[in-house]
């Protein structure tokens, strides 16, 4: 369902017509819906009275209660409330990103959306590009903070409240999650608990589940913990990916293991252009719109109305991105963020574009004057992880509901009490899986390259690792210059970064670097360059042409807005 609300004057003529008028003491509120279109929302909650109109949209575990201002439970939801009386406006996203708000300013009215794509087709002779945020795509691979493809048009980011009081226009902020740490001793089964407290949470009154499966150990515990409130029969397990990946190979096994329903979905092989053009209708420009995942396979897999638990970011709650510490109380702490995040460095950021300042290009969330643990963990938690999330996997919105017991509040506190040591490469939890599911410990992993965990270190593992790394290397020395896959390493999952300048996709990917050279921002004999790079079959970094595809995709999708 997209949703679109436009807040204007009583008499303003932008009111007119519109499906619903919800009439306050100045103001009033017009909505539109596209039920056709858009997320899936399993549950709603709607109540107009002659003094408020509210409204709650997404899942959750507890029902709201929408007499108190935006107090919501855990859960994937949009809420919005309107003060009748008053005129005031409060429209808050997910903590999680997992569904959004867009808001912006036309005139003197207020347009809110939980859609671009529905914005830019409302307001298309209102709209128009905003270039100056184009260098973030290409540096981070998603638009950070609350920027968008729009001019004047903001994002609400993880946890935000839009406020719109006595004709003052405000973002205020949630407390951020995760909270903040408070060290305390934690066991395993209190691991095991509050994560098995997550999933029948999430599962609630469902009668089915579809679990993605892969070589990780964080879907493998979402699928058993699954498996103490479901029956076998009502659980459908997914992989998805190349065929001769770890993730691939494992996650099927997995899935054969515990006995449950398994749908192997191959990477998507359909062309390029194809993919792009159905990937940008879900992340709708903030991300990358390249695929990696098999976007088509997975909605012909999946069943209308289904629930989907994501072990997604697991890792990421219980530490496996946990920086040394000697490195956050160093200097370089904050260039390593900034290195580490960035898909491309921003010397080629510069090059490309004819004028990009300094501000652009470390425009993430991170908070000056904080710790550098913090500073992290906000922009985990603000932006990157939650982003990825979002417009990454979310592949099938318009009828799946995706649930990621993982960042349950509770969830979040005990994986925060635990000490940096318990946190570094998820220590605490693998402790909690090698005593309480040793069936699973047993099981080969990804990060083990494709042995149990207890065979991570064996000889005969260093040996094959070592051979791996020879052959990548000579892939990426010869095959890259060559531009052929010359081995493709196992922990390679999705599509190899050549396989989108093979022949086939070829020139769709030299339109769309024409279409870009002719844009004011980009530098014109940089992109031709690369065109003729291209069309030569020489290789080319795959962040930027993931970056640059998706830039061209702006000015495809949403050029006739200008």
């Amino acid at each position: 369902m997209h949703i679109l609300y436009i807040l204007a004057h009583n008499s303003s003529p932008i009111l007119q017509n519109a499906p619903r008028l919800i009439r306050g003491r100045n103001l009033s509120l017009a909505e539109f819906r596209d039920e056709e279109d858009g997320p899936w929302f399993p549950q709603r909650l709607e109540a107009e009275t002659p003094h408020a109109f509210s409204l709650c949209a997404g899942r959750w575990r507890e029902e709201p209660d929408l007499k108190r201002p935006l107090h919501f439970p855990d859960g994937n939801w949009l809420a919005l409330q309107f003060d009748r009386q008053t005129d005031e406006l409060l429209a808050r996203s997910d903590p999680f990103l997992q569904f959004r708000w867009y808001f912006g300013q036309i005139g003197e009215a207020i347009i809110l959306s939980n859609s671009l794509r529905c914005l830019a087709r409302h307001q298309k002779n209102q709209l128009s590009l905003n270039w100056h945020s184009a260098p973030q795509v290409l540096r981070f691979g998603y638009l950070t903070g609350a920027h968008t493809p729009f001019e004047k048009i903001f994002s609400l980011r993880s946890g935000e409240t839009l406020c719109v009081r006595n004709g003052d226009t405000s973002v205020e902020r949630a407390a951020l999650v995760p909270p903040a740490r408070v060290p305390r001793e934690v066991s395993t089964q209190d691991i095991r608990d509050v994560l098995a407290t997550a999933v029948r949470d999430d599962i609630g009154d469902s009668e089915s589940v579809v679990v993605p499966i892969s070589g990780g150990m964080d879907s493998r515990i979402i699928l058993r913990l699954a498996l103490d409130v479901l029956p076998r029969e009502a659980i459908h397990t997914v992989t998805f990916g190349h065929p001769t990946s770890l993730d691939f190979r494992i996650g099927r096994q997995v899935a054969q293991a515990l006995g449950v329903r398994n749908t192997a979905l191959p990477m998507d092989t359909r062309p390029l252009a194809e993919q792009v053009a159905e990937n940008f209708t879900v992340g709708e420009g903030m991300y990358c719109v390249i695929p990696e995942y098999p976007v088509q396979s997975l909605r012909e897999a999946v069943p209308e109305s289904s629930l989907i638990l994501s072990g997604y970011i697991g890792d990421v709650v219980f530490g496996s991105f946990e920086p040394d510490e000697e490195l956050a109380t160093s200097h370089s702490a904050r260039k390593y963020l900034h290195e580490t995040v960035g898909a491309v460095p921003e010397s080629v950021v510069q090059r490309l574009f004819s004028d990009v300042s300094a501000d652009v290009l470390q425009a993430t969330s991170f908070h000056e004057g904080e710790p550098f643990l913090r500073q992290y963990e906000q922009f985990i938690y603000d932006s990157h992880q939650m982003n990825r999330t979002n417009f990454a996997l979310f592949v099938n919105r318009r009828n799946v509901c995706y649930a990621t017991p993982f960042v349950h509040a509770h969830v979040l506190q005990l994986a925060y009490s635990l000490s940096a040591q318990e946190r570094r490469n998820e220590s605490a939890f693998f402790a909690m899986v090698r005593e309480h599911f040793p069936e699973l410990w047993n099981l080969p992993l990804k990060s083990s390259f494709g042995y149990p965990p207890e065979l991570r270190n064996t000889r005969r593992t260093m040996l094959i690792r070592s051979w791996r790394k020879l052959l990548s290397t000579i892939d990426e020395t010869l095959g890259a210059r060559f531009g052929k896959i010359l081995y493709r390493h196992p922990r390679l999952n999705y599509a190899h970064p050549r396989e989108w300048l093979a022949y086939p996709h070829r020139d769709f990917v030299i339109h769309s670097l024409e279409r870009l050279s002719k844009l004011p921002p980009f530098e014109t004999r940089t992109l031709r360059t690369l065109r003729d790079d291209v069309a030569a079959g020489k290789p080319l970094d795959s962040s930027v042409l993931k970056g640059l595809v998706t830039l061209a995709q702006w000015d495809d999708q949403y050029g006739a807005a200008q």
